[in-house]
C-alpha cells in the first residue's frame, strides 16, 4: 500500500512538472502579463512541493504543521529524513549554478541556500500572497523580484527523484541535462549501421571524436562554439539534429543550455545607440533608439545577467539574440538595423550611418508615389527619404549627394542613391534622384 501511495504522490508531482513544461512562461513587454503567468505557475508548484514533502515526512514517521509553510517543511524533513533534505539542498545549489544566478548580487542573496530561498518565497504568507496576486499590484514588490520559477521547478524535479526509489542514485540538473544531450547526440536510431558500410566508418569517426571530451555536453558546446573541422556528413547532420532537438526540449534546463551557447560575442562599439529605461525597476528593461529618435528595439535583463534583445522589424518580433551586457545588446541592434554608408556631398566623402536594412534602404515618398500613379509623366524623378543616425550629417538643401551602402545580405551588392537634396528635417534627408544597384570588387566596397 505504501508503494502505491508513493507512486500516486510522485505521479501528482510529475503531473505538475508536465503542466509547467507544456506551458512555459512567455515573457511580454507588459511586465504585469509576465508576472501573472509566473504567479499562476508558482502557486501550483508550491502546493505540489508541499504535498510531496509532507508525504515523505509522514512516511518517515514525522509530524508537520497544518499550514503551507515550505521553510517549516524543510526543517521537519531534516528531522526525520535528513538524506532527502540534503538531496533537496544539493539539487537547489546545482540549479543556481546551472542557471548562473549570482547569489552574491544584492538582489539575489536569498539564493545562497535552499533555506534562505524558501524563507524569502515559500512561507505560508508568501503562498497566500501568490494565490491572491492581483494585476493591479505593484510589479516592484519584493516577493515578485525574489521568486524564480526555474528553481521551484528544480525542487519539483528533485522531489520526483526522492519519491521514485530511496535506494537508487538521484539526478540533479547537471546529470539530467547531460543525459538529455547524450540522448540527442548518441541515440541508437542515429548510430545504427550495417557492418562494412560507409555509415559504419562515419559513425566510428563520430564516436572517436566524442571520446575526446569529458562528456556529451562538453562535446556539444565545443561543436556549437568552435565548429567541427570535418567533411563527415553524418557527423555534421547528427550535430544539427541534436541542436534542433535540444532547443525544442520541454525541460527548461536543457533549453537554457542551448540558449546560453548562443550568447553573442562582444559587439562593435562604433555605434552605441541610446536607451530609455522603462518600468519601476532601473536597468531592467529599456527601449533602444538612435540619437535621431528612431526606435531600434527593446532589451531586457534576464535573471542570469544576460540581456534578451527584441528588434523592431515591421513591428516587434520575438527575442532574436542574447547578449552578455546591455551595451552589447544595444550595439547589436545598431549593427542589425542601421548600416554604414559612404556619402559624397559635392566633392567631399563622409562616413555616416543610416537607419535601415534589407535590399531597399531608402524609403520612397508615399505622397509622391500616389502622384506618380495619377500622373506618371508629371514627376521626372522620385523623392527618397534617407534617415541618418543623427542630425550631424552636415547635409543641406540643394546639395548634390551620392549615398552608397553595402547590402550585407548580398555579397558585393551596393545600394546607391544619387540626386539633389530637396528638404532636410533634422536627421531625415529627402533626395530627389535615382536608386540603382551595382556589384563592386571587394576592395572597392564602401565601409
Amino acid at each position: 500500500m505504501a508503494r502505491i501511495e508513493r507512486a500516486v504522490v510522485r505521479h501528482s508531482v510529475n503531473d505538475v512538472i508536465r503542466i509547467l513544461e507544456d506551458q512555459p512562461v512567455r515573457p511580454d513587454m507588459i511586465v504585469a502579463l509576465t508576472l501573472a503567468q509566473v504567479m499562476n505557475r508558482v502557486s501550483i508548484a508550491h502546493l505540489s512541493i508541499e504535498r510531496a514533502m509532507k508525504f515523505v515526512i509522514d512516511e518517515a514517521g514525522g509530524d508537520f504543521a497544518k499550514d503551507h509553510d515550505l521553510p517549516s517543511r524543510l526543517r521537519e524533513l531534516r528531522q526525520c529524513e535528513p538524506d532527502s533534505a540534503e538531496f533537496l539542498e544539493e539539487a537547489f545549489e546545482a540549479a543556481v549554478r546551472h542557471y548562473r544566478y549570482n547569489a552574491n548580487a544584492t538582489d539575489m542573496k536569498h539564493l545562497k541556500s535552499l533555506e534562505t530561498y524558501l524563507e524569502a518565497t515559500g512561507s505560508d504568507k508568501h503562498f497566500q500572497d501568490i494565490r491572491y496576486w492581483e494585476l493591479t499590484q505593484s510589479t516592484g514588490e519584493i516577493i515578485v523580484r525574489q521568486i524564480y520559477l526555474t528553481l521551484h521547478m528544480e525542487l519539483l524535479y528533485a522531489m520526483s527523484e526522492i519519491l521514485l526509489a530511496p535506494e537508487r542514485p538521484k539526478d540533479i540538473v547537471a546529470t539530467r541535462v547531460e543525459r538529455a544531450v547524450r540522448g540527442a547526440m548518441f541515440s541508437n536510431r542515429r548510430i545504427s549501421y550495417t557492418p562494412g558500410s560507409d555509415k559504419e566508418r562515419s559513425v566510428k569517426a563520430y564516436i572517436e571524436w566524442l571520446q575526446g571530451f569529458a562528456g556529451c555536453r562538453e562535446a556539444f558546446a565545443a561543436a556549437y562554439r568552435e565548429g567541427v573541422a570535418t567533411d563527415n556528413a553524418f557527423m555534421l547532420q547528427t550535430l544539427r539534429d541534436a541542436h534542433q532537438e535540444l532547443s525544442e526540449s520541454k525541460d527548461p534546463a536543457v533549453r537554457y543550455l542551448v540558449q546560453r551557447l548562443a550568447v553573442l560575442p562582444r559587439q562593435q562599439r562604433d555605434a552605441i545607440p541610446c536607451v530609455e529605461w522603462l518600468g519601476p525597476e532601473p536597468l531592467l528593461s529599456g527601449r533602444v533608439s538612435t540619437p535621431g529618435g528612431d526606435v531600434l528595439g527593446f532589451i531586457r535583463r534576464q535573471l542570469d545577467g544576460t540581456w534578451a534583445i527584441t528588434p523592431m522589424r515591421n513591428g516587434l518580433v520575438a527575442v532574436s539574440a542574447i547578449a552578455e551586457s546591455q551595451t552589447d545588446a544595444r550595439c547589436y541592434l545598431a549593427d542589425l538595423l542601421t548600416s554604414a554608408a559612404r556619402v559624397t556631398v559635392g566633392d567631399e566623402v563622409r562616413q555616416l550611418r543610416i537607419v535601415g536594412e534589407g535590399h531597399h534602404l531608402f524609403k520612397r515618398d508615399n505622397e509622391q508615389v500616389g502622384q506618380w500613379f495619377e500622373d506618371p509623366a508629371g514627376i521626372k524623378e522620385p523623392i527618397f527619404q534617407v534617415t541618418f543616425w543623427d542630425n550631424t550629417h552636415g547635409i543641406n538643401s540643394n546639395d548634390v549627394v551620392t549615398v552608397e551602402v553595402q547590402i550585407r545580405s548580398s555579397q558585393g551588392i551596393v545600394d546607391i542613391l544619387e540626386g539633389r537634396v530637396t528638404e532636410v528635417k533634422g536627421h531625415e534627408v529627402f533626395v530627389q534622384g535615382m536608386e540603382r544597384f551595382r556589384t563592386v570588387p571587394a576592395v572597392d566596397r564602401p565601409t
